[in-house]
């Protein structure tokens, strides 16, 4: 059991539960109901993404915790085919745009992990974590219609995204260079990276900054300093050390998580 609740890694993906508010339309009069559809199947959805690339990985996981036993790899892969299912069955009582995602972000997971193993390809790699994870804003939908402003939202949320894969990746390099991958921060080195990472992390301030509300540019000053310079600045300088880029990647993630809360209620008011 223990071994199995390591697998599945709840405390590094829990926060993701709140991306099905996004899509929630609290004046509908049955919105809890798509509050705890959308939550459901973003559950089920990471539980599955997160127990498939356990298995996937545990040749090259230098973390014992996080590996399977041999005798439980049968185990492991049940349950996260179980909840691949689970994700489409109660996906399939939502509208179809919810469903969509639902199927995306399966989808995604399978292909990052094995299959094409798209992990594997620099660039693709860590843009597949997009199309596993931004895809759950849209799971908690009442109908077709998109609430203001999630679109805007999807963008600054997959831009953050992407710069937090790439830190992940210069925090587990030795473990992607043990197992063969050639992840872009493998492939490009610190300085290029935290380039990209500089590109990513102005996303929020320019979609802020390009709007009619205000104090626009005082909001999206405050989002630049923490995402469109620190986090890249770190990169350039510490990009190869891994126990910085694992400090640098958990500070990130408190800061986006600040960030997207501020975001959600920035374009929906």
């Amino acid at each position: 059991m223990r071994s199995w609740a390591a697998q599945l890694r709840l405390r590094h993906w829990a926060h993701f539960l709140a991306l099905p508010l996004a899509g929630v339309e609290p004046s509908r009069p049955w919105w809890w109901v798509d509050t705890a559809r959308g939550v459901t199947i973003a559950f089920a959805v990471l539980a599955f993404g997160y127990l498939w690339n356990g298995v996937a990985d545990r040749a090259m996981d230098l973390d014992p915790d996080k590996r399977a036993r041999p005798s439980e790899i049968e185990a492991h892969r049940r349950a996260a085919l179980a909840s691949a299912a689970s994700a489409l069955g109660v996906g399939a009582f939502g509208p179809w745009p919810a469903f969509v995602a639902t199927l995306v972000s399966l989808g995604s997971g399978w292909a990052y992990s094995t299959g094409p193993r798209l992990k594997s390809i620099p660039v693709i790699g860590s843009a597949m974590n997009v199309a596993s994870f931004a895809p759950l804003l849209f799971v908690g939908l009442s109908d077709a219609t998109l609430p203001p402003g999630l679109v805007t939202l999807a963008c600054c949320f997959a831009a953050l995204l992407l710069q937090n894969q790439l830190l992940h990746e210069a925090a587990d390099a030795s473990e992607d260079q043990r197992g063969a991958l050639r992840t872009t921060f493998l492939q490009l080195g610190p300085r290029p990276v935290a380039g990209l990472a500089a590109i990513a992390g102005a996303v929020p301030s320019i979609a802020v900054a390009s709007g009619d509300a205000d104090p626009r540019l005082a909001f999206a000053a405050l989002l630049a300093l923490p995402f469109a310079i620190l986090f890249p600045a770190a990169l350039f300088r510490r990009g190869g050390e891994a126990s910085a880029m694992r400090r640098a990647r958990l500070l990130h993630r408190a800061a986006a998580v600040v960030g997207g809360a501020a975001l959600f209620v920035w374009f929906r008011m």
